[in-house]
C-alpha cells in the first residue's frame, strides 16, 4: 500500500458487480451472454471418449476395445514384449521417455492382443493379457 493511493480492495466488488450484469444480461436474453462457442462445444457437445487407454503396474487394465492403442507406462526404461495374434509372432518395442519420469510404449490392439513386459535388463518382466469386448 502507498499513503493516498487506492488499496484495491474494491475490485472484488467491481468483479461481483460485473457478474451481475452478465447474468441480467444473460437472463434477458434467454442465453448466455459470454458463452465461447468452441468451449461450448467441448464441454456441452458429445462426450468424446478416449481411444487410449493405459496399463501401468497400479492400474492393470483388463479389457481394451478393438481399434484402441494400448499404452503401456513404467517408472524406470522398459521393453515391451508383444503379440498381436496370440504368440505366433511377436514384436519388442523399447518404452519412450516422456519428460517427466514416465516411460511409455504404445501398441495398436486388433482381435487378441497379449504383452508381456519389464525392465529392459530383466528377461521374467511381468506378464498379462489384454482381451477385447
Amino acid at each position: 500500500m502507498a499513503l493516498g493511493r487506492p488499496t484495491g480492495s474494491a475490485m472484488p466488488l467491481m468483479w461481483a458487480h460485473a457478474e451481475y450484469i452478465k447474468l441480467v444480461r444473460s437472463a434477458a436474453d434467454g442465453r448466455v451472454f459470454d458463452l465461447i462457442p468452441i468451449v461450448a462445444d467441448r464441454y456441452l457437445g458429445k462426450p468424446r471418449r478416449s481411444s487410449l487407454e493405459v496399463w501401468k503396474h497400479i492400474r492393470q487394465v483388463r479389457q481394451v476395445a478393438p481399434g484402441e492403442t494400448l499404452r503401456v507406462e513404467a517408472y524406470e526404461p522398459f521393453r515391451l514384449h508383444w503379440s498381436a495374434n496370440n504368440w505366433w509372432d511377436t514384436s519388442d518395442t523399447e518404452g519412450t521417455p516422456s519428460g517427466l519420469g514416465i516411460h511409455f510404449a504404445d501398441i495398436p490392439v486388433s482381435l487378441d492382443t497379449g504383452f508381456k513386459s519389464g525392465p529392459a535388463d530383466n528377461a521374467a518382466g511381468l506378464e498379462a493379457a489384454a482381451s477385447l469386448f
